[in-house]
């Protein structure tokens, strides 16, 4: 007789998944978090992977807004555990499972050069192989793949530290980045001073997440090599 839960071994559904995580190097985290889906869904008679499907986890993200509009957990953490159900199933039917809608936000995308309607997704999708990564929230592209990362140290954890950039533009940003800390830690200027000096050559209010083109990289770094 064939096993259950799409054959990962086991017909508990939580073992099961916890197989499939481990194997897929996720962190525990992830596991602790279906955990609490099928908690939610046993007592509605769901025993096995085969029987979930989009309404019962549309249903379940109704109860976390519960929770939410409660104050027993956090936006963001909703989005995490709905995530990991969206993961799992991913995993399990071997890429079959289409995720549910999550949150979208307008965001400019450099791959597409146009703004577009971003989806708040976690590390668990966009680093699948990062366990470091995989609870933090991001922004995507479904048109083109490209993510941006959150300020998620902050009380607006789900805000997009700047547009999205292609992986191009994002090696260009962290090129930026290593200048520019080493220019104000040297104690030759400010780090606001140093900030103000380039939006006022570049024209716009600089952040590095701001950055939208090589282009535009490329000037801002000739910029800060005056201060080396």
């Amino acid at each position: 007789m064939a096993t259950l839960n799409y054959g990962l071994g086991s017909r508990d559904m939580k073992f099961a998944a916890r197989r499939l995580l481990c194997k897929s190097g996720f962190s525990a985290g992830i596991a602790g978090h279906w955990n609490a889906f099928v908690d939610w869904a046993k007592p509605q008679g769901i025993n096995k992977m085969e029987k979930i499907d989009k309404a019962l986890v549309v249903r379940y993200g109704k109860y976390l807004e519960t929770l939410v509009a409660k104050g027993d957990i956090k936006p963001a953490n909703a989005q995490v555990y709905i995530s990991a159900v969206n993961m799992v199933m991913y995993k399990a039917t071997s890429h079959r499972w289409e995720s549910i809608s999550q949150p979208q936000q307008l965001i400019y995308c450099c791959g597409c050069s146009i703004e577009v309607a971003a989806r708040l997704t976690y590390g668990i999708e966009v680093y699948p192989h990062r366990a470091d990564l995989q609870e933090q929230p991001f922004w995507r592209c479904d048109a083109c793949g490209n993510f941006v990362g959150c300020h998620y140290k902050t009380k607006a954890c789900t805000t997009p530290m700047g547009c999205i950039p292609t992986l191009e533009i994002k090696n260009e940003r962290k090129r930026i980045h290593v200048l520019l800390d080493s220019i104000w830690k040297s104690g030759r200027i400010g780090r606001m001073k140093l900030y103000q000096a380039i939006s006022n050559e570049v024209g716009w209010e600089y952040h590095t997440g701001q950055i939208r083109s090589v282009s535009d990289a490329h000037k801002v770094y000739s910029i800060l090599l005056r201060y080396t």
